[in-house]
């Protein structure tokens, strides 16, 4: 009975113990593969941000840092942004190119930005995924007026539905 427990004790914490491990391996490594296919297939912008064409042949820029956890600032994001827009538009001349985001609404509500359509799992996983992206960010670990910036982050993603803005229309 006592070495039934003790093996299942043992399972647990050495579970618990890999997790964290196999995350800082594999999220790297998984990020650094999308990258490498993205360059491969043309569609790289920089170190942050790949594209990705729909089906109705209009561009998707994606934000995917390639080692998976990153350092940036409201500025160098905006810095990033803009470079890799500026590399769209040079590679990519007369295609659209639209982005989708939960944050930085009151920033796209110039361009016209629609609501995204989704039913509540796929909003759900949207979030998911946008809350994930916010904690790999290690500039939103301090405090701004005795609160956290990633949680206020996450508070504004988990308030807010998906939209999707235009960045480039046909010239």
């Amino acid at each position: 009975m006592f070495e039934n427990f003790l093996v299942l004790f043992i399972t647990i914490v050495f579970t618990i113990m890999l997790i964290p491990i196999c995350i800082a391996i594999l999220l790297p490594l998984s990020t650094l593969s999308l990258c490498l296919r993205a360059r491969y297939k043309g569609r790289y912008l920089n170190r942050y941000f790949v594209v990705s064409r729909r089906n109705d042949g209009i561009y998707a820029l994606h934000f995917l840092p390639y080692l998976g956890f990153y350092n940036l600032g409201k500025v160098e994001f905006h810095r990033v942004f803009v470079d890799a827009i500026q590399k769209f538009d040079s590679g990519y001349p007369d295609c659209i190119l639209v982005a989708q985001t939960f944050l930085f609404q009151s920033a796209t509500r110039s361009n016209k930005a629609k609501i995204l359509p989704g039913s509540r799992s796929y909003i759900f996983g949207l979030r998911l995924i946008m809350d994930f992206l916010i904690l790999r960010n290690i500039a939103h670990y301090w405090k701004k007026n005795g609160r956290w910036v990633f949680a206020d982050y996450i508070r504004e993603v988990h308030e807010k539905r998906p939209v999707e803005y235009i960045i480039i229309a046909k010239k």
